[in-house]
């Protein structure tokens, strides 16, 4: 199901995710006493009447009748309220974005006043942000066996039972196969959905931010550098995305991209107890990974002068906004954090190592162990699961020191 794009499960959160699909170099002789010949696979997706009975003068012999169809894989835009509930966009071809985008983006811009300002800056919203992938994976469209022929340069059909658990050919080659699917999944990922988005965004004036990680079918690194800035996420509790500060930093080392940003602080439970003094060690720390842009998690619209603290994002993110009581005293850590990310953006990067990454898709990229020698900001990663526990069980679950939970 992993190398077959049926399922990709999230790397921050759970435990025993691969970072990639090893392979191997050299195969054994197959050991399958019923290793199908792509020769012999016969289409008889002309054989089935209008309701969908197969009438087939079958020939001699013993043969495999696989019923192979495409459906909606049941992802659904996640977490959200009920009325932004609703099924996943295809990623292989343009419609499916371009009809979210007028419907939800186009419509905002309609109301502000900001569309198709092109080059011009917006005085407010000049960014669209495609957050964390965490949708898992796909792998057919209507288009897919053309652009597939198209970059591979050959016809997949025979090889369709390997999606089954069959091997076609030999395991090489079934496994080749497979490579060459994972690989015109992120082909059509970039062409159709990442770099068409970022068009969409330049042609309104607005640059694109990518967050690639968690559930991702492509390469990490390269689904993040179509984006104008690569970006990554840290928790203050809860999940270790440390990982992702390096792989936004190293993606802007080698794409040549000056802002490296990062979803902030991004908690659980918190309950507006965070405050800048207890946050500036792990902000150091994520600047001293390469991270140059602070995007807070979260900075929630407070629409009551009288009320406070106010309205909340859920349980998630710190409290950043004006019904903090600390808020009339961050000057100073405003104008420290806007220094900082200003110097770390100048001058060229440069390295005395470089770090090899595998090829293939999926693929994260995890630095060596070294990378985390004495950091404390990296604990083990541990695999909650939101949907399944409550707040209450997850409480429970975790470690707790001086009342805190880490």
């Amino acid at each position: 199901s992993e190398k077959a794009l049926f399922n990709r499960d999230p790397y921050t959160s759970m435990v025993g995710v691969k970072p990639y699909l090893p392979l191997s170099a050299h195969y054994p002789a197959s050991e399958h006493d019923n290793t199908i010949e792509p020769g012999t696979v016969i289409d008889l997706t002309g054989k089935l009447d209008e309701q969908g009975r197969l009438i087939w003068d079958v020939p001699e012999g013993e043969w495999t009748i696989l019923r192979m169809v495409s459906r909606s894989t049941g992802a659904i835009s996640r977490p959200a309220p009920l009325a932004g509930v609703g099924l996943e966009s295809n990623k292989f071809d343009t419609t499916a974005l371009n009809h979210h985008f007028e419907a939800y983006v186009g419509k905002l811009m309609d109301l502000m006043g900001t569309r198709n300002r092109k080059k011009i800056p917006l005085t407010g919203w000049n960014t669209l942000q495609f957050e964390s992938w965490e949708m898992s994976s796909q792998n057919w469209s209507k288009n897919f066996r053309d652009e597939f022929q198209k970059r591979r340069g050959y016809d997949l059909w025979n090889y369709l039972p390997v999606l089954s658990g069959r091997v076609v050919g030999s395991p090489e080659l079934s496994e080749r196969f497979l490579w060459d699917l994972r690989q015109t999944s992120q082909d059509l990922i970039i062409a159709y959905h990442l770099e068409h988005l970022k068009e969409k965004a330049h042609q309104n004036g607005m640059e694109l931010h990518i967050e690639p990680h968690d559930m991702n079918p492509t390469t990490d690194m390269v689904l993040a550098s179509v984006g104008d800035v690569p970006m990554a996420e840290f928790w203050r509790n809860h999940f270790n995305s440390a990982f992702s500060c390096h792989q936004a930093s190293s993606t802007g080392h080698i794409y040549d991209k000056s802002i490296v940003a990062a979803e902030a602080y991004t908690s659980f439970m918190t309950c507006w107890e965070l405050y800048p003094y207890e946050m500036k060690n792990q902000g150091d720390w994520a600047f001293s990974t390469g991270i140059n842009r602070f995007v807070y998690v979260r900075f929630t619209h407070q629409p009551w002068k009288d009320l406070k603290p106010g309205m909340a994002f859920g349980p998630h993110g710190i409290h950043w906004d004006r019904t903090q009581t600390f808020w009339p005293l961050l000057m100073d850590y405003h104008k420290y954090v806007s220094r900082c990310q200003y110097m770390l953006r100048q001058g060229d990067f440069v390295a005395d190592i470089c770090y090899l990454l595998p090829e293939g898709a999926p693929n994260v990229f995890v630095p060596p162990p070294s990378a985390f020698t004495g950091d404390k900001w990296t604990p083990d990663r541990r695999g909650y699961n939101f949907d399944a526990c409550p707040p209450s069980a997850l409480m429970e679950m975790a470690e707790v020191d001086d009342g805190k939970i880490i």
